[in-house]
C-alpha cells in the first residue's frame, strides 16, 4: 500500500519493493486531509501530489532541485517499461533512485501560457473553480517509454494539475538543517 499519513513513523512510501504512487496506482489519503488510512484518491494529480508533499511536511521539488539532484543517472533513455515498484536502479550521483527514464515527476511549477478562457469548472475535484487558461504543471525526468527525452533536465509542461497519468509519480524535497 502507498501511504501518505500524519506521522512520518508511519510512512513506508520510499522503500524498495513497495508499488509507486501513480495515475494507475493512487495514494492513500493522508489524515489531514481527511484520510482515514484506507481511503484512496482516485487519481494521482499535481493536487494530490501536492497535498501528500505537505501532509509530510516537504514539497515537491523545483526544477534547478530536481536537476541537481537527478544529476549523475542516465541520461537520453529510459527503462523501457513501468517498473511498477520502487528499485534501486537509474541511481543519480547523489542516492536518488529511479532518478530519470522511470516515471515523469510533478514539480512545484506552475504556469499558462493561453489568453483566459474564462471559468473552468469541475477541475479541483469540488474545491472552487479556476478562472484563466487551463493552468499547466511541470513534469520532470521522463518516463520509461521516453527514450532519449529522459534525463535530469528533461522538462514536460504538456498537462493541466488535474491530470491523472500512469507515467507520473512524485518525489518530495526538504529543507537541510543548518545548525549555528
Amino acid at each position: 500500500t502507498i501511504y501518505a499519513g500524519a506521522t512520518f513513523s508511519a510512512v513506508p512510501s520510499s522503500k524498495i519493493g513497495l508499488t509507486i504512487a501513480d495515475g494507475s496506482s493512487p495514494p492513500l489519503v493522508p489524515a489531514q486531509y481527511g484520510g482515514d488510512g484506507s481511503t484512496n484518491y482516485g487519481s494521482f494529480t499535481w493536487y494530490e501530489a501536492s497535498e501528500m508533499a505537505r501532509s509530510f511536511g516537504k514539497a515537491l521539488p523545483t526544477y534547478d532541485q530536481f536537476s541537481a539532484a537527478a544529476y549523475g543517472a542516465p541520461e537520453a533513455g529510459s527503462r523501457g517499461s513501468d517498473p511498477g515498484t520502487v528499485q534501486w536502479e537509474r541511481v543519480s550521483l547523489f542516492g536518488l533512485a529511479q532518478a530519470t527514464g522511470t516515471l515523469w515527476q510533478w514539480a512545484q511549477e506552475t504556469c499558462t501560457s493561453d489568453p483566459p478562457t474564462g471559468w473552468l469548472t469541475g477541475v479541483t475535484e469540488g474545491r472552487g473553480d479556476v478562472f484563466g487558461s487551463p493552468t499547466r504543471a511541470l513534469y520532470l525526468g521522463g518516463d520509461w517509454g521516453g527514450g532519449s527525452f529522459s534525463g535530469s533536465r528533461s522538462a514536460n509542461w504538456a498537462d493541466p494539475l488535474w491530470a491523472s497519468r500512469n507515467y507520473v509519480g512524485a518525489r518530495f524535497c526538504c529543507n537541510h538543517l543548518v545548525n549555528g
